[in-house]
This record gives structure tokens, C-alpha cells and sequence, in this order.
């Protein structure tokens, strides 16, 4: 075998090699009074850090980060154009005030308006959505078992912290089977901050409809330097405090500082 196939195989396996570690970030997750796990992945090390890795692999409802999937699926099927495609309110009002009126999708996502995307989903088959799943990889790939036409929340669609992470990797190198535009448009809106040293692209998400329990997300991945860093937080609480809806972010920032990421 040539010498130059004989390096690029040893490449290929360094490449494929990854490590693993497990933290204590056990004070992050109690200063907020909820249970839970952080999974990191440094790409440029091709090193995994957990916290808690058990739940890291225990598949949970995906809430409202399904919208970073759901988005892409909504464009591919021309449900919406781009976005700036507005999602007219139907008059009902919700709790939330910021979705009672008409939206753009960029921000029926930046709110995370679930009356939005349901509107859109009411639009595309169980089958559609299976298909789409597949394609993918996303979690169980079970669309199916909702009543509201919100699988997400109510529905049979579970993932896993780590299949968060995997998902997010394809989704950042745009190595999924959609339209590039689209991606592009997916990965614009995921954008939550930027700084003077790092852009940070994430979702969260949070449930309350299954077994009393609240559940909440905030999945994505931050760039520093040209190097990316890949993360899903976790959290469960069945008594929450008020202080649970920004817990999913600060717990996340938390950990990335004590990491010496940000």
C-alpha cells in the first residue's frame, strides 16, 4: 500500500478516535434546586466531558429544541419560504404575550411560539415527519401519539443529551441531505449571543405536560477561536422555582466558564 494511503488511513483513525471524561458539576445544577446533566464535546480534541453521563444517554422529550429540526423540516417543505415568512396569529390569546401577534418564523423561533409551529406541523403528514426524522437521525424517530399535533411535547419523540450533540455536529457542517440555503437560514436564527471571543448558537426548550415533572433544555454550540464546542444541558425539577426558566442557560454558562471555555 502506498505510503501516502498508509498516512491517510492513520489519520482517519486518529481522527475517529474520541476520549471521554466525567466532572462534578453536581454545585451548578443544586444552586438552582433541580437535578440534571451536561454533556460537552470539543471538537478540536475530539474530547467528551460529562456530567451525570448515565442521563446524558437517557432519552427525554425534546420540547421546544425540536424547533432547530422543525425549522429545517418547515422549509423543506415549503411551508414557509425563508425567515421572514410570517405566521399569522389566529386571534386566541396566550399566556405568553410575545405570541399574540402575527410573527416571522425567525422570531416565532427566537420566541419559541409552540401555537407557530404547530400551525406549520398541522401541514405536514405523520408520515412526512417520519421520513424527515429518519433522515435526520433525530432521536427515537417517532412522530407519532400526540393529541395537540405537537409530538415534541406530547408526543413519543424522545433524545438523548448525547443525540442532541450529534445532531447539532451534522447540523454546524451542514453534512445533512437539505438544501444548503436552508441550512444556512436554520443556523442564522440559532444564534443566541455574540461576544468579542465567542458566538454562542442555541435553543432551549422546556415541558411540563408528562408525569408532573418539568423539563428543560438548552442545547447548542459555541465558537471560539475556529474551534467549536459542542454542549446539552439538561435539567428536571417537579417542584420548580421560579428561577427554572434561566436556569437551563446560566447552569450552561456556568459550566462552560468553569471549563475555561468563555
Amino acid at each position: 500500500m502506498p505510503l501516502y494511503v498508509l498516512l491517510a488511513v492513520g489519520l482517519s483513525l486518529i481522527n475517529d478516535t474520541t476520549t471521554e471524561r466525567e466532572e462534578n458539576f453536581k454545585q451548578y445544577f443544586d444552586d438552582f434546586g433541580v437535578e440534571g446533566s451536561f454533556i460537552l464535546l470539543d471538537e478540536s480534541e475530539q474530547q467528551y466531558t460529562y456530567y451525570n453521563k448515565e442521563r446524558c444517554h437517557t432519552a427525554y422529550s425534546p420540547a421546544s429544541t425540536f424547533k432547530i429540526p422543525n425549522t429545517l423540516i418547515v422549509l423543506e417543505e415549503n411551508i414557509v419560504e425563508d425567515e421572514n415568512t410570517v405566521i399569522y396569529w389566529k386571534g386566541k390569546e396566550w399566556s405568553i404575550s410575545a405570541w399574540n401577534q402575527d410573527l416571522p418564523l425567525k422570531n416565532a423561533f427566537r420566541f419559541s411560539c409552540v401555537p407557530c409551529y404547530i400551525q406549520m406541523a398541522e401541514q405536514i403528514s405523520e408520515d412526512q415527519y417520519r421520513k424527515h426524522l429518519q433522515t435526520l437521525g433525530y432521536g427515537n424517530q417517532d412522530p407519532g401519539g400526540s393529541e395537540k399535533n405537537a409530538f415534541w411535547l406530547d408526543g413519543n419523540l424522545r433524545i438523548s443529551a448525547r443525540e442532541q450533540i450529534d445532531f447539532l455536529q451534522k447540523l454546524y457542517h451542514e453534512d445533512l441531505p437539505y438544501s444548503q440555503a436552508h441550512l444556512q437560514i436554520v443556523k442564522n436564527i440559532l444564534l443566541d449571543e455574540t461576544t468579542e471571543d465567542y458566538s454562542l448558537s442555541a435553543k432551549s426548550g422546556w415541558n411540563n405536560q408528562l408525569h408532573n415533572t418539568n423539563l428543560g433544555w438548552y442545547v447548542g454550540y459555541l465558537v471560539k477561536n475556529e474551534k467549536v464546542y459542542y454542549f446539552a444541558t439538561n435539567i428536571e425539577s417537579k417542584d420548580p422555582h421560579d428561577n427554572f426558566i434561566r436556569a437551563r442557560k446560566e447552569i450552561t454558562i456556568n459550566i462552560l466558564k468553569a471549563l475555561k471555555i468563555i
